[in-house]
């Protein structure tokens, strides 16, 4: 898995997504606090998961979410 580091807005946490090729990738926002980079890895690593489930992602964040 990659993780990057990217400037964005402060209401985005992250997101995580796939290469052309299937490796997943991890976007984390630079902007944010070490300790809300690491919570947002977990949970974003919990999506990563479940990308081999081809599940839609905003029914994962609901269940997710309860």
């Amino acid at each position: 898995m990659l993780v990057i580091y990217k400037d964005m807005p402060c209401n985005i946490r992250g997101f995580s997504s796939t290469d052309p090729d299937g490796t997943p990738i991890m976007i984390l926002n630079s902007r944010l606090a070490y300790e809300r980079n690491k919570n947002t890895y977990t949970h974003e690593l919990s999506h990563v998961q479940d990308f081999g489930q081809e599940q839609d992602v905003n029914l994962l964040e609901c269940i997710r979410h309860k």
